[in-house]
């Protein structure tokens, strides 16, 4: 049942990050459009950036929303880890204790995504009074909160270099449509009987 939601999950992900991808990247171009108007078009060079901004965009924003739904799934993931370890006075006694550890990493594999945000060798003093599960869902926690971020740098400079290479391919499109009207004018005037 774990490895069917787990599939699930993985699958939700990359559905809104397609969807995000898409409607990103089609803001990306509606912005574009309107800040050039009527006076420069969109070339088929200029829109095979397009498909490559969503795939990219996509892959980040699966990242994301998987990330996002992970951070709100660590309530969840701390009742277990407390439930499965026993309590404890301090965090030296937990890490010190070869069945507490293997207790934990048992409780952190029903979860197989957490485990790369969980460090239990990284885990940080715990206060007074917490629980284990508290203390490792701070530290994924805080490690999700920069993963997070991350990707988000990631959407954003993919979205600014699309941009600037489809703008580029707007402002090329335009100079030579210029240059060849230029030179159909010079040549239909050329043509011209003198009188």
């Amino acid at each position: 049942m774990g490895m069917l939601k787990m599939v699930i999950e993985g699958a939700s992900s990359i559905g809104w990050g397609i969807v995000i991808a898409i409607v990103v990247t089609a803001i990306v171009y509606l912005i574009i459009y309107s800040m050039y108007g009527k006076d420069k078009r969109f070339t088929p060079i200029s829109f095979i950036v397009a498909p490559i901004l969503v795939a990219l965009l996509t892959y980040q924003c699966s990242l994301l929303v998987g990330a996002v739904k992970i951070k709100n799934q660590c309530d969840d993931i701390a009742v277990t880890i407390d439930a499965l370890v026993p309590p404890q006075t301090n965090v030296s006694q937990w890490l010190s204790d070869d069945d507490t550890r293997n207790t934990i990493k048992e409780a952190v594999s029903f979860i197989p995504v957490a485990n790369h945000f969980i460090d239990i060798d990284a885990i940080a003093a715990v206060d007074e009074g917490d629980s284990l599960g508290n203390a490792m869902m701070s530290k994924a926690n805080s490690n999700l909160n920069w993963y997070i971020v991350r990707r988000l740098l990631w959407c954003l400079g993919l979205v600014v270099i699309g941009a600037v290479l489809v703008i580029k391919l707007l402002s090329n499109t335009y100079k030579s449509q210029r240059r060849q009207s230029v030179r159909r004018e010079m040549k239909r005037v050329s043509r011209r009987p003198r009188r």
